[in-house]
């Protein structure tokens, strides 16, 4: 007959003990203090890093920057010194439909859904 355990109530057991809320912790924060840095330390992305957070090879990328000039316009520099902020990278990114295309006249976004108000 096969064990049974409670994995919930073990893990509850566990984080009551203080060693491993100590060592838990300690492990939260580091990670968290990485991945802070990570992001402060590479505001400024490359060509090939900003194609890494578009998800695309760096030709794919030069691809894109062809057919979207707001890329280059978002960027700072000129050739091999040219670089794009990551905040600016991702809200590009979030304004894109699934298919790849600018929405023409994206709405904010509202809880209480996207009716027309102009009564």
């Amino acid at each position: 007959m096969p064990i049974k355990i409670d994995l919930v109530a073990e893990l509850q057991t566990a984080l009551t003990d203080p060693d491993v809320r100590a060592i838990l912790s300690a492990y939260i924060k580091q990670a968290v203090k990485d991945a802070l840095a990570e992001r402060e330390t590479d505001a400024w992305l490359d060509q090939k890093g900003a194609a890494t957070l578009l998800g695309l090879t760096v030709p794919g990328f030069t691809g894109k920057r062809r057919r979207y000039p707001e890329l280059d316009q978002m960027s700072a520099g000129t050739g091999r010194m040219r670089r794009w902020r990551r905040a600016d990278l991702e809200r590009w990114l979030r304004e894109q439909s699934p298919t790849g295309r600018r929405k023409r006249n994206p709405q904010p976004f509202s809880f209480f859904g996207n009716e027309d108000t102009s009564e």
